[in-house]
């Protein structure tokens, strides 16, 4: 009865995120609730365990907070610093006071930037962490070892609370730079709107003076003049149909009404369509195919209009950003790719945003998807794939040093040109779509099930991830057959249902280790980097 409720909770804990997690480092806490909160915390908080004696998951993780406590402590002084010149801007000298504090604000934001990316990876180290410790617990429960599993339940659990500490300090710290923003706009609203009004008071005083000449000019000039007789003149008299008759002036007559802005009559607006052959996207591309339709968008066969460059272009379905800071993480995730350069890789041209769309530019390789080389039941040869996956998980790997995760390979990523080079195509969108399509009442699968590792249909990925899709592409090139074939993916993968490669006539036993390892369940067990994986698939015997 007692495994089973730990069984339930630890289910919970997978399925919903729900956590108790114990009190952040005093660093990420504001001042008087850290002050308040540090009784507390000495009285029940447990002892840390030595550093000889943690996992390398908790020292890991340990690490990572310790960085994020180190920023704290060196972004409260700065945020006193900007204190103390809020304080300083009515009286003080506002240009001066500018040039000072703009290296200071630089310094903040840039600071909030690594905070934020840090927190990003405690996120990733604390999701790997809690993975794996919980597949150690189900492994305790179902061994029936249950001895230590509340403390290791407890040590899952304990890291959930701590990003949400730290978002409440990066709160403050934007509420500091927009306060100091506000003072420091309304101390130079003042001081122009001061200045103003004392220009006013000299141009009024100038005016008077200069009425006051002329009028006594007019008076002096009167006296000398000499008086003359004035001899009425009779009023002339217009006559009636002179006033009445005549067109009506046009800027007094009478106008069509105007309908009113968003009113009844008013049309709704219409969704805007694909773009038609030939037109120009971002001023440089021009459409040259229809669109092709996909989970994440639409995408085109374009040309660079000056230099007649082939290109592929992706316009993001408009459900995918509509909120302005998941425009920004999209946005920031297709700029990071454009940045990456590797032969293996397709690259990215361009990014860019118009008729609040994002659009992404990218090279169109003179190939085929390895999709196209697949068929059911026919096995490709072992030194083509190879050649193929090697060149393949050499640029995964390149990716991966960036810190850029594919999320979504499969063979239809793959592209080979005639010369034998292969290509990745679509590097990191699909990750942040998904996260995105997740807070969203969305129907469209992103992503295929039967290549995404265990942990992503939990909602984790790391870079092993990467290395789980790539056994599968092996698998299927190698076998004619994909290892997993639904519809319940999830327990397939971790049953590790599929059949030994060395049942098949030619293959060795040295391919069922590669592919039992990149196809472990566990992301801990499998190949530890992409690199790993092309290293062990290069010192496969050829057939």
């Amino acid at each position: 009865m007692r495994r089973t409720r730990l069984a339930a909770l630890l289910a919970l804990l997978f399925v919903s995120g729900a956590s108790a997690a114990p009190k952040p480092p005093e660093a990420a806490l504001p001042r008087d609730r850290a002050r308040s909160a540090a009784p507390r915390r000495a009285a029940r908080a447990p002892e840390p365990e030595p550093a000889a004696a943690q996992p390398p998951e908790d020292k890991r993780i340990h690490v990572s907070m310790k960085r994020i406590k180190g920023l704290v402590a060196e972004i409260k002084p700065l945020m006193a610093r900007l204190a103390d010149f809020k304080d300083s801007y009515a009286d003080g000298d506002l240009a001066a006071l500018g040039r000072e504090r703009e290296p200071l604000l630089r310094e903040l934001e840039a600071k909030r930037e690594t905070l934020r990316d840090e927190t990003d990876d405690f996120k990733t180290l604390r999701k790997e962490f809690q993975f794996r410790q919980g597949a150690a617990i189900i492994s305790a429960i179902a061994g029936g070892g249950s001895a230590d599993v509340q403390d290791s339940l407890r040590r899952v659990m304990d890291y959930d609370n701590y990003p949400k500490e730290v978002a409440r300090f990066r709160d403050q710290l934007d509420e500091a730079l927009r306060a100091d923003l506000s003072a420091f706009d309304q101390a130079r609203a003042a001081r122009e709107s001061a200045v103003h009004r004392k220009r006013l008071a000299w141009s009024l005083t100038g005016a008077g003076v200069v009425f006051i000449v002329f009028v006594g000019w007019l008076l002096r000039r009167a006296k000398g003049r000499r008086r003359e007789t004035v001899t009425a003149m009779p009023v002339r008299v217009v006559p009636e149909p002179v006033l009445a008759g005549g067109p009506p002036t046009p800027a007094l007559g009478r106008t069509a009404p105007v309908r009113a802005l968003g009113g009844p009559a008013t049309a709704p607006i219409a969704r805007r369509a694909e773009p038609a052959l030939g037109a120009i996207l971002g001023g440089t591309w021009r459409v040259m195919s229809p669109p092709s339709m996909t989970a994440l968008g639409s995408h085109f066969d374009g040309e660079e209009v000056q230099v007649r460059r082939p290109v592929v272009i992706r316009r993001v379905r408009e459900e995918l950003h509509r909120n302005e800071k998941d425009l920004d993480r999209l946005l920031e995730r297709a700029r990071q790719v454009a940045a990456l350069k590797h032969l293996n890789l397709c690259e990215v041209y361009a990014v860019f945003v118009e008729e609040d769309r994002v659009h992404i530019v990218s090279e169109r390789v003179d190939g085929k998807p390895v999709s196209e080389f697949i068929e059911p039941g026919r096995r490709i040869n072992l030194t083509s794939v190879k050649r193929v996956l090697g060149q393949a998980a050499r640029a995964v790997d390149y990716a991966h040093q960036s810190k850029i995760l594919h999320g979504d390979l499969t063979p239809q990523c793959l592209m080979v040109t005639r010369d034998g080079l292969t290509k990745v195509a679509d590097f990191g969108i699909g990750i942040e779509a998904r996260k995105i399509a997740a807070k969203l009442s969305w129907s469209d699968p992103i992503g295929n099930p039967a290549y995404l590792a265990p942990e992503q249909e939990l909602g984790a990925v790391f870079k092993e991830s990467d290395v789980f899709s790539l056994g599968v592409i092996l698998y299927e090139m190698a076998m004619g057959v994909q290892p997993f074939e639904g519809p319940n993916y999830l327990a397939q993968k971790r049953e590790r249902s599929f059949k030994a490669p060395s049942a098949a006539a030619g293959l060795s036993k040295d391919l069922d280790n590669l592919v039992a390892k990149a196809l472990s369940p566990e992301p801990q067990h499998r190949f530890r980097s992409a690199a790993d994986f092309a290293a062990a698939l290069e010192k496969l015997p050829d057939p």
